[in-house]
C-alpha cells in the first residue's frame, strides 16, 4: 500500500507538468496561428445575414441558399423585394447571378431605372446573388430556379477570387455548419471554438475541410470552364442571352497579386474561347481611378450610405445621388483605415458597372433581351461595345 501511495505521489507532479506543458504548447500554437493568419475568421463568408439563425440552409444545387420568407429573403429565396412570377405587360426581366458583389444589390437596383429610361420599357432585375458564391454555385442556383424566373437576360457577375472557393459558415437549426469547398460535405463545428480559436479553425480546415483541389498558381481550374460552359448551355436551351461581367481587382492591373492576375486572365480567356459576351470593366475603372472605387469598411462610409437607404432601396434616388457625385464621397483614403477591400466596388464603382452594362444591353437589345420586340429603340447614350 505504501509503495502504491508513493508511486501515485511521484506520478502526480509529472502528470501536472505534462498537462501544463500541453496547455502551454496549445497556447503557443494558438498564438502562432493568429500571428501568421493561418485561418483568420475574416477569410470565411462572414456576413451578419449568413450567421443568423435559420436564414441560410444547405442546398443540393448551390451548396447553400437563402430560406424563402426568412430574414431578408423574399418568397423565392432571393435577396430582393417581393415580386410575382407573372410579369407586367411589356416587362423585361433580368436575372443577376453572382457573389456578395451582386448580393449588395446596388448595381442590380441601379439597372432598373437606367435601362427603363434607355429602352422605354419596364425592367425588373432579380437579384440572385449570395455572399461566398463561386461559379459552380451560381450555375447550380440557376439550374434549379432559373427556368421558373424565365428571364430575358442572365447577367453573370464573376470576380477574381472565383478560381478558388470561399469557405462558408452559418447557423442552421442550432448547429454551426462549415463548408470548405464543393467537394466536401458540411461539417458541424463548435460555435465557441470556431469563433475564438484560430488553431481550431486551422485544424478543421486542413484536416477535415478540404477534400478536393483548390486553385493554385499556373494551373487551369476545370471547374471554372465547366461552370461557364454549363451556364451557356442552360441559357441557350431556352434562347436566353447570357452576358458576363468580370469585376476587376480594385487596383491597377500591373499591380495585381499573382493569383488574382492569373484568375482574371483565365476567366477572360475562357469567355473568349467559348464566345461568351462580356462587359469589359478594367479600362473604365482605371480611367476613373480604380483604387478610389474600392469599398472601405468604415462606420463613416456606412453612416453616409445609411442616410440614403431606409428599408428597401429607392434605387432612383440613390442612383441620382451617386451618378452626380465623385468617388471620394463613398471612399476613404488608403491611410485612413486598415480594412481596405480590393474585391468589392463601392457605390461609385457600382454606378460605373451600371453604365457599362446598360451601354452594352441598350446598344443591342435584340441580342441581349429575349423579350425585345421591334418598335422600341435604345436611348441616345447607347454605345456599341465589343
Amino acid at each position: 500500500m505504501k509503495r502504491k501511495k508513493k508511486t501515485k505521489k511521484r506520478l502526480a507532479p509529472k502528470l501536472a507538468l505534462a498537462v501544463v506543458g500541453l496547455l502551454v504548447g496549445l497556447m503557443l500554437c494558438e498564438v502562432t496561428a493568429r500571428s501568421m493568419r493561418l485561418a483568420p475568421l475574416d477569410s470565411y463568408a462572414r456576413y451578419t445575414e449568413m450567421r443568423g439563425e435559420d436564414c441560410v440552409r444547405p442546398d443540393a444545387d448551390a451548396g447553400y441558399a437563402f430560406i424563402p420568407n426568412q430574414c431578408f429573403a423574399n418568397s423565392h429565396g432571393f435577396r430582393d423585394r417581393e415580386t410575382p412570377l407573372a410579369r407586367q405587360p411589356g416587362e423585361l426581366r433580368i436575372m443577376a447571378l453572382g457573389d456578395s458583389i451582386t448580393f449588395d444589390g446596388w448595381f442590380a437596383d441601379f439597372l432598373e431605372p437606367v435601362l427603363e429610361e434607355r429602352l422605354g420599357k419596364p425592367v425588373d432585375v432579380w437579384n440572385a446573388g449570395a455572399p461566398g458564391y463561386t461559379l459552380y454555385q451560381e450555375v447550380g442556383l440557376y439550374r434549379s430556379r432559373g427556368h421558373g424566373v424565365d428571364p430575358d437576360l442572365v447577367l453573370l457577375q464573376v470576380c477574381v477570387n472565383d478560381c478558388a472557393h470561399t469557405p462558408v459558415y452559418f447557423e442552421y437549426r442550432g448547429n454551426t455548419l462549415h463548408n470548405e469547398n464543393k467537394y466536401g460535405e458540411f461539417k458541424k463545428l463548435s460555435p465557441f471554438w470556431f469563433r475564438w480559436s484560430a488553431l481550431y479553425r486551422y485544424i478543421h480546415r486542413t484536416q477535415f475541410g478540404r477534400s478536393g483541389p483548390h486553385y493554385t498558381s499556373g494551373e487551369r481550374n476545370p471547374e471554372v470552364e465547366d461552370s461557364l460552359v454549363e451556364l451557356q448551355r442552360l441559357t441557350q436551351k431556352h434562347d436566353i442571352p447570357l452576358l458576363v461581367m468580370v469585376i476587376p481587382f480594385m487596383m491597377e492591373s500591373e499591380d495585381y497579386p499573382l493569383i488574382e492576375r492569373e484568375c482574371y486572365e483565365y476567366l477572360n480567356e475562357v469567355l473568349d474561347e467559348q464566345s461568351i459576351p462580356r462587359v469589359e470593366l478594367q479600362s473604365m475603372f482605371t480611367e476613373h481611378g480604380i483604387e478610389e472605387l474600392r469599398m472601405v469598411h468604415t462606420d463613416e462610409v456606412y453612416g453616409r450610405l445609411g442616410e440614403l437607404l431606409t428599408g428597401h432601396r429607392d434605387a432612383q434616388t440613390v442612383w441620382e445621388h451617386v451618378s452626380t457625385n465623385r468617388a471620394e464621397d463613398f471612399a476613404v483614403g488608403k491611410s485612413a483605415h486598415l480594412q481596405d477591400d480590393f474585391y468589392h466596388p463601392n457605390f461609385f464603382g457600382h454606378a460605373l458597372i451600371t453604365e457599362a452594362v446598360a451601354d452594352r444591353v441598350a446598344a443591342e437589345p435584340e441580342r441581349f433581351l429575349k423579350g425585345w420586340t421591334a418598335g422600341a429603340t435604345p436611348g441616345p447614350d447607347a454605345e456599341d461595345q465589343r
